[in-house]
């Protein structure tokens, strides 16, 4: 059954809206798949986030980077300071706190402080999705300064740089699917597969468990539903992107079961 967990973690950056998601959710389909079982499919609109390229030129070295979802394209310079000292106009540069969550709560202040953009170091890079509001809602804006990872930038304290961050961001619609055996109310169990990067603990292992639990339970003819979720963190969608960046907006339909 780690088929589930195998094909989930294969990609790299399985976000809503994308047509990696929709190849997997065919997949998905495909795999669940029994003639006892019914599906339905829930359409979702959602803000698609796609990472063309993100670097920081400091002098003439370009050091490469991961954009922070849902960072808007952006090119902004000033002098890289820690994100506890005179950020106003710079870029603040800043470890990934213990509890990677928190990374928004550093951003939200250091843009409050006047930031241009923050930085996050250390290895490995990270990608965390950050809002413009505390707590975590599906229509929050994304954060009011870009943010990025990079592996090591002590080094470069203190010298004037430029951080250019071209992503693609699109409204489209995505799909929850949901699974089940009977048609009266029925316990659910859930999971999102959405992710960044590998996204083997957040949340392949729980979309393999929860896969899992219920094909043990059809088999043994237990009333029961699985929902499978899209966009589990993502923000408002038809969003300006801003200044310099690259938009697109696509009506529903364009992805067919």
């Amino acid at each position: 059954m780690a088929e589930v967990f195998r094909k989930c973690t294969a990609y790299k950056d399985l976000t809503a809206g994308s047509p990696r998601e929709r190849e997997f959710l065919h997949w998905l389909l495909t795999f669940l798949d029994t003639p006892s079982v019914w599906f339905h499919l829930s359409p979702v609109e959602v803000m698609a986030w796609e990472e063309a390229e993100t670097r920081l030129e400091v002098g003439d070295v370009a050091l490469p980077g991961l954009a922070l979802p849902y960072s808007r394209p952006a090119s902004v310079e000033g002098r890289l300071v820690p994100v506890d000292g005179e950020v106003e106009g710079n870029i603040a540069v800043a470890k990934f706190p213990e509890d990677v969550d928190d990374a928004k709560y550093l951003v939200l202040e250091a843009a409050r402080r006047g930031a241009q953009a923050v930085l996050f170091t250390g290895r490995p890079q990270r990608r965390i999705a950050i809002s413009g509001e505390p707590g975590f809602k599906l229509d929050s804006a994304p954060a009011p300064i870009p943010a990025a990872s990079f592996e090591d930038l002590q080094g470069h304290i203190g010298k004037r740089a430029r951080l250019v961050i071209d992503v693609n961001m699109q409204t489209t619609y995505s799909y929850n699917l949901v699974a089940f055996n009977s048609l009266d109310n029925t316990p659910m169990i859930s999971a999102h597969w959405d992710h960044w990067l590998v996204g083997a603990a957040d949340n392949c292992a729980g979309v393999e468990a929860a896969v899992l639990a219920f094909s043990e339970l059809v088999a043994d003819d237990v009333p029961i539903a699985l929902g499978l979720f899209t966009a589990e963190e993502g923000v408002a969608p038809r969003l300006s992107t801003g200044r310099g960046g690259r938009s697109t907006t696509s009506k529903g339909g364009n992805l067919r079961f």
